[in-house]
């Protein structure tokens, strides 16, 4: 999912472009794979989605703004697509981990409402390969890959790729540590969900241009971002798993015979995620500490310090 060839020297227009056909070429590798049929590639596709976000997001005055613009709203769409699938899938696996975690569920009672998530996730993964199938998207994505590996397409020869993504990467960074440290403890569970998305988005700059990077400080600040989406992910997927458990509830109890024992089950599961809600909560303010720190910094200035030396 990345150019391993990315020259620092390089325009950054023309680099750039590169990388995002790369990334265009994976995505419709996994469209073809039937991500309905594997959920691995369902996982892969994802990735590349956000990968190519992260990068036409973080390219302003690199790409011409009009392409900049519909790119990233047509790459959010298809990702959002697959999200639906996607939270059932982790909620899927979550109700078989926690099967004989949960005090006091009825085991038959959970392969029922198992059986239900299983049902909703297949439907919703077919929902999501029809979006990403349907004519206007593979239009979309074949003019896009054109205009990315189009050799008359020309934009400003003046910018190096090195500087650029330096410039891109700080930036994403500030980002995180300003929205970081504005989060207390009263900071509503969405503020903790955009950290989270913001965090990825560095998190996939580093990954989409790590050939340019210096491998130990990359290797360095990249753990220590990586532990802190390990919380931002765990509080989000309860969150979401709390949402979801409530109104499959709410479906239960509205039908003609509403199954007691499935509605229990789900009324533990409920309060299981809420608990796992709070935990990582907790949890956020130590990992949030240990990702802003003097040495996170210190990475961060010796991985981008090479690529602005290449200004010029």
């Amino acid at each position: 999912m990345t150019v391993n060839d990315l020259d620092p020297r390089e325009p950054a227009f023309e680099g750039t472009r590169r990388l995002l056909d790369g990334l265009a070429a994976t995505i419709e590798e996994l469209i073809q794979r039937s991500p309905s049929d594997d959920p691995e590639a369902t996982h892969d596709l994802r990735v590349a989605l956000r990968r190519s976000r992260a990068v036409v997001a973080a390219a302003k005055g690199v790409l011409p703004e009009a392409q900049r613009r519909e790119a990233g709203a047509v790459l959010r769409a298809v990702a959002a697509s697959t999200t639906p699938a996607r939270d059932l899938e982790v909620l899927v696996a979550d109700v078989d981990h926690r099967a004989t975690e949960v005090p006091g569920v009825d085991p038959a009672a959970l392969e029922r409402i198992r059986a239900e998530l299983v049902r909703r996730r297949d439907r919703a993964s077919a929902l999501a390969v029809a979006a990403v199938r349907q004519p206007a998207a593979v239009a979309w994505r074949r003019g896009w890959r054109q205009w990315l590996s189009d050799p008359r397409v020309t934009g400003d020869g003046r910018a190096q790729l090195g500087p650029a993504v330096a410039d891109q990467v700080a930036r994403a960074h500030r980002v995180v540590r300003r929205h970081g440290r504005a989060i207390g403890p009263g900071s509503p569970a969405g503020e903790l969900h955009q950290l989270r998305k913001e965090a990825k988005a560095l998190r996939y700059l580093l990954e989409a241009y790590r050939s340019l990077l210096p491998r130990g400080p990359a290797k360095a600040l990249g753990a220590r971002l990586r532990d802190l989406q390990d919380v931002l992910g765990a509080h989000q997927d309860a969150v979401t798993q709390v949402h979801l458990l409530t109104w499959l509830a709410t479906q239960v109890s509205r039908r003609q015979a509403p199954d007691a024992a499935v509605l229990e089950a789900l009324e533990r599961l409920r309060v299981d995620a809420t608990r796992r809600v709070d935990a990582q909560r907790a949890a956020f303010g130590p990992c949030f500490a240990a990702y802003d720190t003097k040495d996170s910094r210190r990475s961060l200035s010796a991985m981008l310090e090479p690529l602005r030396a290449t200004r010029g």
